[in-house]
């Protein structure tokens, strides 16, 4: 077992982590991974890793699926394919009990976690729509570059596109699966010479939200929407801002602590950088009545974990 063939759960909160290696198989070659915790309805998470297999000519992507509940055993799906098109540096996207990755072209795959079976969702139709008016995407000529995004805001899945001079926002229908513009707005967060400098901070509760480079270095400026005016503001300067920029929700999820044998000393700084500064970003938005019920809680349930997290070592 190499360190690029384990994944890292971890509790941010009560350090517990648990290594999870990935299956063995001799065309087994990882593109990208998943996690999903069945919040609040379970206690159990579930691992979702992607390979790309060709089969007499037919290409496939090949899932393996592992959950908690079974945590030895991977459950394999395909989902027969045109082409395979590249994944984004995007994180996995967990919506109504499914998992999705940005492609390259703009497209989706889609991996139920309950229904167990795989989609493809097709390429945003108001991209090559604005592109016409609103000039070419900026960064590069596959959009694989910081000028398109995916992820979750007011409870939908949500497109984020950069032209040269608007930013397009569409969602997805659920129903259909397809895109739908739901906002334009005019391109603030590209530099004068035509850099994108900002990026999306999803949280969910709101409308997109953006960070944009300030002027002083190391600085950004918060932006989020204000139903006022109809349109975004700067709400607040943040000294330290790293993408992508992961969602995490608090789970009671079990995580099945590793052997120390497996974990070698390298592993054990690594495990323990992450968490230190994940459980300080939480700690740091908690109220004191909010921490001082997490500390009885981490007490008492040693092995669970805020999930939503995960690093592949």
């Amino acid at each position: 077992m190499t360190p690029s063939r384990c994944c890292c759960v971890f509790n941010p909160i009560t350090g517990a982590h648990q290594l999870i290696p990935f299956p063995k198989s001799p065309e087994f070659e990882l593109e990208t991974t998943g996690l999903t915790v069945d919040y609040p309805n379970s206690d159990q998470y579930k691992l979702v890793t992607i390979s790309k297999v060709v089969e007499n000519s037919s290409l496939f992507y090949k899932f393996h699926l592992l959950s908690s509940e079974q945590s030895g055993l991977w459950r394999e799906i395909q989902l027969r394919t045109n082409t395979f098109i590249s994944f984004s540096d995007n994180p996995s996207v967990y919506w109504r009990d499914s998992l999705y990755w940005l492609r390259s072209d703009g497209s989706v795959l889609a991996f139920d976690t309950k229904k167990e079976e795989a989609i493809l969702i097709d390429r945003p139709e108001f991209i090559d729509h604005y592109v016409l008016s609103y000039g070419k995407i900026l960064t590069s000529k596959d959009m694989s570059g910081s000028d398109i995004w995916l992820g979750r805001a007011q409870g939908l899945l949500t497109h984020v596109c950069i032209f040269r001079m608007y930013i397009v926002i569409g969602t997805c229908d659920s129903a259909s699966s397809r895109w739908m513009v739901s906002q334009i707005l005019d391109n603030f967060i590209s530099g004068l010479d035509g850099i994108v400098i900002g990026f999306p901070v999803w949280i969910d509760t709101k409308q997109v939200s953006f960070l944009v480079q300030s002027n002083s270095p190391g600085y950004h400026d918060l932006y989020e929407y204000d139903a006022k005016i109809n349109g975004y503001k700067n709400a607040a300067v943040l000294d330290k801002a790293d993408y992508p920029e992961y969602i995490f929700h608090p789970t009671l999820a079990c995580v099945h602590k590793s052997p120390s044998r497996n974990v070698t000393a390298a592993y054990q700084v690594y495990i323990a950088a992450n968490l230190y500064d994940i459980k300080r970003f939480i700690i740091k938005g908690m109220s004191i009545q909010e921490d001082e019920e997490e500390s009885s809680s981490s007490e008492e349930e040693d092995e669970e974990v805020a999930g939503g997290g995960e690093e592949i070592l």
